[in-house]
């Protein structure tokens, strides 16, 4: 009898656990994200992608690394970048960057990788723009990359962060800009 209680005990044990483990996944993030708000992000990008057929899927991967990725089977973007991210501009900035290379095709073509990411993050730009999301968040975001991960690349195939900052920087963006229009 002693021994089916304890086996008893294991079993709702590993089950609590495993409860626990599914629950791990957050339904709000530290900064008011959802993984709906991921899902209707994509949803507003993909209106604007210019694929008639669309990209698969997003999915949300519980892993505590800042990434998202691209592969022709769909978009993942990680629990760590949605707890990185301040809002729904900048998740449009990085999801609009991996739509970027699922439209040009960067899976089919060799050659330079930080030309297909810049190009990506040119295609990002435009594509959230169009989907009325605030450009201006892009400097800001690489900005706080490289204070966060230094300025050097992710890997050999990525622009360091401070180079993506400068290249994404809009002189609309810039308080001074207005001022001249005393707007």
């Amino acid at each position: 009898m002693r021994k089916r209680f304890i086996v008893y005990l294991i079993v709702v044990a590993m089950f609590a656990v495993g409860l626990q483990w599914l629950n791990n996944t957050p339904k709000t993030f530290d900064n008011g994200l959802t993984q709906a708000d991921v899902q209707e992000v994509f949803n507003n990008l993909q209106k604007y992608s210019g694929l008639p057929g669309g990209i698969p899927h997003v999915t949300v991967v519980q892993d505590g690394q800042i990434n998202a990725w691209m592969t022709p089977d769909g978009m993942f973007v990680t629990t760590g970048i949605l707890h990185f991210l301040k809002n729904k501009d900048e998740l449009a900035a990085v999801m609009g960057h991996e739509m970027g290379h699922f439209v040009l095709q960067h899976f089919q073509l060799d050659g330079d990788s930080r030309l297909h990411e810049a190009n990506a993050d040119k295609f990002g730009l435009f594509v959230m723009m169009r989907a009325g999301y605030d450009p201006c968040v892009i400097e800001g975001l690489w900005t706080r990359m490289a204070d966060t991960f230094g300025d050097e690349a992710i890997t050999t195939s990525h622009p360091g962060s401070a180079q993506r900052a400068y290249e994404m920087k809009f002189p609309m963006c810039q308080r001074h800009f207005f001022d001249s229009y005393n707007i």
